[in-house]
């Protein structure tokens, strides 16, 4: 009786399973594909242009959050020519995607990849072969299609770069344009090298008749990503120009803060920006390397800008991401979205209906996935958004680790860094949720003061009546006149006077010794 009982529930799972796949194929087959991957396209098309729409308007209003309000006064003038630039910028970029977005309706439309797919074949005649070499011409139609893809790019870059980027000034144009030249050869030429026989074993990993074909090839371009991760090092100096940072006092106090926080440090570098991509010259730090073999990365902009106790406490910040595991967490998101689509793709790679939707006659595995790339960009959107809470939620960890090891000028470090970047300061909530990665400086600098508050031992009532006032400028450095110089776009809160102080005449001395303060500050900081 019970190897009757086993026989029957083995019996019940087999033909559950096969009534299961028969019923997923047949809704499979009934999807209108073409219009599925026509809309989820607009739907998200439409949903960036409200969003773009509705940063515009929080750019033309410029209200101060109340968190900014307590740390820094913003410069109104010249905030509103950096509103104005981010208007300008959000203007183009979404003209162009109105024309991608065209041009992508028309080329699924009217069955361009189709004629693609033919000259795939054309090529192939020319050179001796035939259709027999499926997997060669699948490789051969990716190719094109990706060559077409770039170059339908090619022109908006040269736009943005002339008319956005310099305003016309055509010495620093040609200048620009040679570096970004040089870089989309680089980067030609590591895609030919590295993506051809990747993309080639991918195929292959696709087109088996083995039962989980797509957790083997889940596992293939993960085992690729995790060492592309590690090895990314490596190729870094091929596309940006790195320097050893000399010595001095400042490599000293990185190396004695690694020493204290137990960092794997293994070499400091410099990203001169002269020689860096033009869409990446601002002030920034990173780490890069091995997990027990780390190098730290300064913009040179970065080290002429910050005094030394906020690099330290930038590199605390960048430092914490390391303890967390923040990389890795975030390659184990990027790899599930990507086991998403494999095993998403693995359903139809063999479906005729979702190739004859498109108007191909045949099922073909470079095909599907080209096909399948444009119905998942628009889904990727989710996973792009869901990736941004993660990373979002690492930056507030990584300052609170900066915090716990006393770095106490993360607070100015941050608004030097947002003012030198000419940073959007004040974003539309619901457009910074969904594009940016990073939290809003008000954001961070709220937070960072909860987490000192929290670290603080509570004073009694008789000291609290003890300091009165002076308890806030404490918690907020920059109200001393230390950011004064730095930038133009933000300066320090002045501090009121009482009406005792004003009466004897110490408000009078009290702003003298300020002026004199800021002006010490702004000599010691290089001018942009």
């Amino acid at each position: 009786g019970i190897l009757k009982m086993e026989e029957m529930a083995e019996w019940v799972g087999s033909h559950t399973h096969w009534l299961m796949q028969t019923w997923l194929m047949s809704v499979l087959r009934e999807v209108p594909w073409l219009t599925v991957t026509l809309g989820s396209s607009a739907f998200f098309f439409f949903l960036e242009t409200y969003l773009d729409l509705r940063q515009i308007r929080q750019l033309l209003t410029g209200n101060q959050p109340s968190v900014l309000q307590r740390w820094i006064t913003i410069d109104t003038r010249r905030m509103k020519r950096i509103n104005a630039w981010s208007i300008m910028q959000l203007m183009y970029g979404r003209t162009e995607a109105t024309l991608q977005f065209i041009g992508e309706c028309f080329v699924i439309s009217y069955h361009i990849l189709v004629w693609f797919w033919d000259l795939s074949l054309y090529i192939l005649e020319t050179c001796g072969m035939g259709a027999e070499y499926q997997l060669t011409r699948g490789m051969v139609f990716i190719w094109i299609v990706s060559f077409a893809s770039s170059m339908s790019r090619v022109p908006f870059h040269l736009f943005r770069i002339v008319c956005v980027d310099t305003h016309f000034d055509m010495r620093h144009t040609w200048a620009i344009v040679k570096v970004w030249f040089i870089q989309q050869t680089k980067l030609f030429l590591v895609s030919v090298s590295l993506g051809t026989p990747l993309v080639t074993a991918v195929l292959g990993l696709l087109t088996w008749d083995y039962s989980f074909y797509w957790f083997y090839t889940c596992l293939f371009t993960s085992c690729v990503a995790v060492f592309f991760n590690d090895i990314y090092h490596f190729i870094t100096p091929f596309f940006i120009h790195l320097t050893p940072l000399p010595e001095g006092p400042l490599r000293t106090k990185i190396c004695e803060l690694s020493h204290q926080l137990n960092f794997p440090l293994s070499e400091i570098l410099i990203l001169e920006e002269k020689n860096a991509d033009p869409q990446i010259a601002h002030s920034n730090a990173f780490l890069m390397g091995f997990r027990f073999s780390k190098k730290i990365v300064l913009y040179d902009l970065l080290v002429k800008q910050l005094s030394e106790k906020e690099i330290l406490a930038i590199l605390g910040h960048e430092i914490g991401h390391h303890k967390q595991y923040h990389t890795y967490k975030t390659l184990f998101l990027h790899l599930f979205g990507l086991g998403m689509f494999i095993f998403m793709f693995s359903r139809i790679i063999k479906l005729p209906e979702f190739y004859y939707a498109f108007g191909f006659p045949s099922v073909d595995a470079s095909v599907g996935l080209i096909l399948f790339a444009y119905l998942y960009s628009a889904f990727a959107n989710v996973t792009h958004w869901i990736t941004n809470m993660s990373k979002r939620s690492h930056e507030f960890e990584a300052d609170l680790y900066a915090v716990q090891n006393n770095l106490a000028k993360l607070e100015n470090a941050l608004i030097k860094v947002h003012a030198n970047n000419t940073a959007n300061l004040m974003p539309d909530p619901w457009y910074a949720h969904y594009y940016y990665s990073h939290p809003s400086l008000a954001e961070r600098l709220e937070h960072i003061e909860s987490a000192k508050q929290q670290q603080q031992p509570q004073p009694s009532t008789q000291q609290q009546q003890q300091q009165g006032t002076s308890a806030t400028a404490a918690t907020h450095p920059t109200a001393s006149g230390e950011l004064a110089g730095n930038a133009s776009v933000i300066r320090p809160k002045p501090k009121k006077a009482s009406a005792r102080e004003e009466k004897s005449g110490v408000h009078q001395k009290k702003l003298q010794h300020n002026t004199a303060t800021a002006h010490h500050a702004t000599s010691e900081v290089p001018e942009r």
